[in-house]
């Protein structure tokens, strides 16, 4: 086995992408989605960043960075593999230091996300990276939530 690479997406990226993003909506969030829009993974991460992980060839997570207000970032389309997740691999922890590096390169204030409550592993990955739980009328204006979302966190950068 290769070691994990984290690596900018490419657009022949996009199918296997598609294919692991729409695997675990369908698995954990309960959404038979067949969502075109997911073969269209770049115009979907809003162009601010989107890497994938990827394991002796096969794209095994992906993250997306979005920037709006100027200084603020969301992140988005954080998945990995369920067979790929805790197994002392570090893939998710990769994909959040690229999306942190390109956060500061770009000079934001912080970076939030939405989630659900039920993903405790998540939630736990997210505090062990410095994120703190916030109420959804504390996020900064514009942010992009979701409707499923119910629990939502902030990292600021500047402290």
């Amino acid at each position: 086995m290769e070691a994990i690479v984290v690596r900018p997406w490419r657009p022949e990226d996009g199918p296997a992408a598609a294919e692991l993003i729409r695997g675990i909506l369908n698995e954990e969030f309960g959404f038979a989605t067949t969502r075109a829009d997911l073969g269209d993974v770049e115009h979907n991460a809003y162009g601010d960043g989107l890497w994938v992980a990827e394991d002796d060839g096969c794209i095994v997570g992906t993250i997306a960075l979005l920037v709006y207000g100027e200084t603020h970032g969301a992140l988005r389309r954080m998945f990995v593999a369920p067979d790929r997740r805790g197994a002392g691999l570090g893939i998710g922890q990769a994909l959040m230091e690229s999306l942190l590096a390109q956060a500061r390169l770009r000079d934001l204030d912080d970076v939030s996300l939405g989630t659900l409550a039920k993903f405790d592993r998540a939630l736990g990955f997210y505090a062990k990276n410095g994120y703190v739980q916030i109420p959804r009328n504390a996020l900064p204006s514009g942010f992009p939530a979701m409707p499923l979302e119910d629990i939502f966190c902030r990292l600021d950068l500047r402290a």
